[in-house]
């Protein structure tokens, strides 16, 4: 009897044990989120079937494509589209209206930094219609017309911006600069605006000019004449006192434009 009774004692002691154990047992470590420590997102895995083609593809098609979707970075990231929009550029061909724009070459613009960062930002999968537009009242910016201002009356500054981004280069448009986009605008809000070259400027003219470094315009007129520009006035006495235009460029989100530099038409 006194063999059972110790075996007993024996058995529950154990399961006692047993019992405590398991209820003060070692948590189980932390992910590193929890513990504060960096995290990113796994990428996603897929299952992809890979079919050889029946012919070979060209590295410029397969790049083509590549640049036309971007994927997801290996954490899954979206690529950003703006991306070559805000890599840092240089203005290579020089102010147009350095000479009285005789020596622009097309070409050279066409191979610009700015407008490679563009066609790579298009097939990238980006539009003009993505970026955003900032005006200056009573500013003139330089460039080469991409559309023609008398040939192109807009209703308001706002309508002249839009057709900015609404332009689409090509052979459709015409003219030496029919390959380059629309990066700057000038509106004309009077009845007549002043500019000191042999055209007649009314209102609605919707100038839509392609410049190299679009965020640092050249300016041609800005703000009050008398201040800012008062040897301008003198050699030309029919200037109004405070520049008329209205003027902007397309920048990506974000990206702010700066005070811009004097483009040689201020000195005209």
């Amino acid at each position: 009897m006194a063999l059972q009774l110790v075996l007993a004692f024996t058995l529950a002691a154990i399961a006692t044990y047993l019992l405590i154990t398991n209820n003060y047992a070692t948590p189980a470590q932390p992910s590193p989120a929890a513990a504060g420590q960096p995290y990113r997102r796994a990428a996603v895995t897929t299952t992809t079937t890979t079919t050889r083609p029946s012919h070979d593809t060209t590295l410029e098609a397969q790049l083509t494509a590549d640049i036309a979707k971007p994927a997801a970075d290996l954490h899954g990231d979206a690529v950003d589209v703006f991306e070559p929009l805000r890599a840092p550029i240089e203005r290579v061909c020089g102010s147009p209206a350095v000479d009285g724009y005789s020596h622009v070459s097309p070409d050279c613009l066409e191979r610009s930094p700015t407008n490679v960062a563009w066609q790579r930002f298009v097939k990238g999968g980006g539009s003009n219609k993505q970026l955003v537009s900032h005006e200056e009242v009573s500013a003139d910016y330089d460039g080469l017309a991409v559309a023609w201002g008398p040939n192109n009356k807009k209703a308001s500054w706002q309508d002249c911006a839009q057709a900015c981004k609404d332009h689409v280069p090509g052979a459709h448009v015409g003219g030496p600069f029919q390959h380059l986009p629309c990066n700057a605008w000038v509106w004309c809000p009077d009845a007549v605006c002043f500019e000191p070259d042999a055209h007649k400027h009314t209102k609605g003219d919707c100038w839509l000019k392609f410049t190299e470094l679009p965020a640092s315009p050249e300016v041609n007129m800005r703000g009050d004449m008398d201040i800012i520009q008062p040897e301008f006035r003198q050699r030309h006495r029919s200037a109004p006192a405070r520049v008329q235009w209205i003027a902007g460029v397309l920048l990506p989100p974000g990206q702010l434009p700066s005070n811009g530099t004097w483009s040689p038409r201020f000195r005209w």
